[in-house]
């Protein structure tokens, strides 16, 4: 017969004798770490037995946050459209994509907006209907006698050769089928000082229904340069059936380019 060890149960130290025969038993100890707990002792025949326990750590519960959308309905224009998102709690990171891609859709037609908050500790999406309508159609009707796309009544044709293209007419509230002057023109140049000006046609009639006109004039001193600056100022102009004119100094530039940008919203 063996005789039998001490055990000690505490802080995880524990001592023993082992058994002096093959039939002894010994003592035992337990320990206790974050994430797992070993117990062990002697067994019969002088054995070492060790058993692991995992203990799981409990995930924290993300917080709920909520998603809601704005500017789900945009009139077609060739430039690409995308939803405002807004986030609570606020400022909140999150990706969006419409019909499943990151890609902004540019042309007519329904997209499924799905938006799904990133942010570390929080949880929520939300889904949404981007509708692009074609306000254009009702003007392509008027003139051109059809709302299809194609042909001289295409966005991209220019039957009145005046180097504006149907979509831009559309856009600027010029005839398509007549040529005219330059939208911005050169009022006079004097003292140092330059004067342009254009005509702010306000959005109205057919294929303009809830839609105003914006402009923006812009100035680079070199063609070959790909950056224009927006003229403080005339940042956005809202158009209501008015002559606008800006007068800019000349004096230390050899020369400027303007332009004259438009949209509607």
């Amino acid at each position: 017969a063996g005789t039998g060890g001490n055990g000690k149960d505490s802080t995880g130290n524990g001592n023993g004798s082992a058994g002096n025969s093959p039939g002894g038993g010994g003592g035992g100890a337990r320990g206790s770490s974050a994430g797992s707990q070993v117990t062990g002792g002697t067994g019969g025949s002088g054995q070492i037995i060790i058993t692991v326990k995992s203990i799981a750590t409990p995930t924290p519960t993300p917080i709920p946050a909520t998603i809601a959308f704005g500017n789900l309905t945009q009139s077609f224009d060739g430039a690409s459209k995308s939803v405002t998102v807004t986030t609570s709690p606020t400022g909140l990171a999150y990706t969006v994509t419409y019909n499943g891609l990151s890609t902004l859709p540019t042309t007519v037609g329904a997209y499924t907006v799905f938006a799904t908050v990133t942010q570390s500790g929080y949880s929520g999406n939300a889904t949404g209907t981007l509708s692009i309508s074609d306000s254009a159609a009702a003007w392509r009707l008027l003139h051109f006698s059809t709302t299809s796309n194609n042909g001289s009544a295409a966005d991209a044709a220019d039957p009145d050769g005046d180097m504006l293209t149907n979509i831009q007419e559309y856009i600027f509230g010029t005839l398509p089928t007549s040529s005219q002057a330059p939208l911005l023109a050169l009022s006079s140049l004097n003292s140092g000082n330059l004067t342009i000006s254009f005509f702010g046609k306000e959005a109205s009639g057919t294929g303009y229904t809830s839609l105003s006109r914006h402009y923006r004039v812009e100035k680079t001193l070199s063609l070959s340069s790909p950056y224009w600056q927006p003229l403080t100022g005339y940042e956005d102009i809202t158009a209501g059936n008015s002559t606008i004119s800006i007068t800019e100094p000349t004096s230390g530039q050899s020369k400027s380019f303007y332009r004259l940008k438009s949209w509607l919203q």
